[in-house]
């Protein structure tokens, strides 16, 4: 599955604050395909911990390697995925994600890359489920560009979007520039 989104709005759902649950608990998901059949989605504030390199020994070395990898769902746990936000050829920001090693190697070496990484899993929702799940208040849905998060360590993008979003988290002293966030 390879996907680009050049549009100026992109689509992510943050977990409400309320939710309890060991793996989608103060996730951040950005939304790749959602139509009638249902939903696709990765994960993308849940760092393993690894970089590319030690899954896949043969991108030692290489700027492709040094990509963090995140846990994107529960399904697919065998599959790696990869992804990157940049700017193209006239400074507008594009998402590509299950990209192929040699564009994603190009894309790299170009310069401009807001950020990128590799993806162990996905999240899937059936017909109607996501929008099941977002009128229940299970998830936040989050309209905004592609480059939001950019300024935001994926380990605080949950709490910058809540702070975006709901006015009791305003009082939390986050250790990030909230100023910069903006939707």
């Amino acid at each position: 599955m390879q996907y680009r989104h050049n549009e100026k709005q992109i689509t992510f759902l943050c977990a409400s604050p309320s939710f309890i649950g060991p793996i989608f608990e103060e996730s951040v998901v950005l939304i790749l395909e959602s139509d009638s059949d249902g939903a696709l989605g990765v994960i993308i504030n849940k760092p393993t911990g690894q970089i590319l390199s030690e899954l896949k020994p043969e991108f030692r070395g290489s700027l492709i390697g040094e990509c963090e990898v995140f846990n994107g769902g529960p399904l697919g746990q065998n599959q790696l995925s990869l992804g990157v936000c940049y700017l193209d050829e006239t400074d507008e920001p594009v998402f590509e994600f299950g990209i192929p090693d040699d564009k994603m190697n190009e894309i790299l070496n170009g310069g401009k890359v807001i950020q990128s990484g590799a993806f162990v899993g996905y999240s899937s929702w059936g017909p109607g489920q996501l929008n099941e799940e977002i009128d229940e208040g299970v998830w936040i849905e989050m309209k905004t560009d592609t480059s939001f998060l950019a300024p935001i360590r994926p380990e605080q993008q949950w709490e910058a979007i809540c702070m975006v979003n709901f006015p009791e988290f305003k009082d939390l002293k986050p250790d990030f520039d909230v100023s910069e966030l903006s939707n």
